[in-house]
């Protein structure tokens, strides 16, 4: 059974990060300023001396982070603005075709396109471990990746397009339907490829240094970051499920807000669009259901939740798990009258939880690692194996 435990924090003090910088800059000069006007010059020269060499030291530092990193990174340092899509990734980083996507090139014609977000695109991972290129190997077949982090059905809807024109034989859309419906309310917008100016000096140091966004990340991935939450040990894949998230992912399933219903018919049309699309051009489409990481975990958790006293963290944990479970159970029986095949990759990964290990960071990122990913390409590749007109085994759906 696993360790589960109910975490009360308020997070990474940033503002007090920014007020110690502050405040430390502040007496150093003061003392720097005291100890030249009052101290022996053997005392000035050394003071000098240290001075000059931690300027060096940072300065070299710096340099060879931004020579051999990709630091500094922040939300907005790797995309370029795009006049349809809003933006792209940034052609000039590694592994990111001319076309602003995550390819070693451009293609005119391949056998699979998968499209998506974040979990597309493959945080976390490098680009040869994210889902849709294992899937490429598993299947032999070559792929095309339309995945981008911040991405929603929107785009999903101009990508279709675009895939068909690479005349593929099958496209698979990647929906992670916990933010996809606010990602329809908000639209399609630009990403800066500056951020806005720091709003403090904490925030400045993150996305203009490459020291600031080094320990940024390491702070991030850190339980200095831990908010509050649910721990999760005694699991070959632990981890941290942040309140933070499970909060937004609450909001952005609530069906009762009349926007977020309107972006559910708005999406559920798309695929629908998607798929007279794709059969008019004899190509198959396939909808993959990648779940939160808090629904995955939902079933390990049921008993060991049970015998933890009530909490807002918990109330707060299974509406969203429950708001998921609806709207994914809602969306799915409209593809299957629809007939539009699909699969939720949701059981397979949480019968891989205490078997696999590193299937999910043990941080409150939700996107997985290499393991897990391999299993979305695995549970597709499977699923794609027996894609035809026989109707429904499991959770996989299979249309005409």
């Amino acid at each position: 059974m696993p360790g589960v435990s109910i975490v009360e924090r308020s997070g990474f003090p940033i503002h007090l990060v920014s007020l110690f910088v502050v405040i430390t800059l502040v007496v150093l000069f003061i003392g720097f300023v005291l100890l030249l006007l009052r101290g022996s010059r053997r005392l000035r020269m050394k003071i000098a001396l240290l001075t000059c060499s931690l300027l060096l030291t940072t300065g070299c530092c710096e340099l060879m982070l931004r020579l051999l990193t990709v630091y500094p990174v922040h939300g907005n340092s790797n995309v370029i603005a795009h006049g349809e899509l809003g933006y792209v990734l940034d052609p000039a980083l590694p592994d990111v075709d001319d076309n602003g996507f995550r390819n070693s090139a451009v293609t005119t014609a391949v056998q699979l396109v998968a499209i998506g977000d974040s979990h597309t695109q493959g945080f976390n991972v490098e680009s040869q471990n994210s889902w849709p290129v294992q899937l490429g190997r598993m299947l032999n077949r070559t792929v095309y990746n339309f995945g981008i982090g911040g991405y929603g059905p929107l785009h999903y809807e101009r990508l279709i397009h675009r895939a068909l024109t690479m005349q593929p034989e099958l496209i698979v859309v990647g929906l992670f339907l916990p933010n996809d419906l606010s990602d329809t309310v908000d639209g399609i917008h630009p990403r800066l490829a500056e951020p806005p100016p720091g709003r403090n000096v904490a925030y400045w140091l993150r996305d203009r240094t490459a020291l600031g966004s080094m320990l940024w990340q390491i702070i991030q991935r850190s339980r200095l970051n831990s908010t509050s939450g649910i721990t999760v040990d005694n699991l070959q894949t632990p981890t941290f499920l942040d309140a933070r998230a499970i909060s937004s992912m609450k909001n952005g399933l609530d069906l009762s807000r009349p926007e977020i219903a309107a972006a559910f018919d708005r999406t559920l049309q798309i695929i629908r669009d998607a798929d007279t699309s794709c059969r008019n051009q004899n190509c198959r489409l396939f909808v993959l259901i990648i779940p939160s990481k808090e629904r995955v975990y939902s079933k390990t958790l049921e008993s060991s939740l049970s015998s933890l006293p009530s909490s807002d963290q918990l109330v707060l944990y299974r509406t969203m798990v429950e708001r998921e479970q609806q709207v994914t159970a809602m969306f799915t029986s409209q593809l299957t009258e629809s007939r539009i095949a699909w699969a939720d990759v949701s059981d397979a990964l949480s019968e891989q939880l205490n078997k696999t290990p590193h299937i999910y960071p043990s941080w409150s990122d939700g996107h997985p690692l290499e393991a897990g990913y391999r299993e979305y390409a695995q549970f597709v590749a499977r699923a794609l194996i027996s894609f035809d007109d026989v109707g429904v085994v499991g959770s996989v759906h299979r249309t005409e």
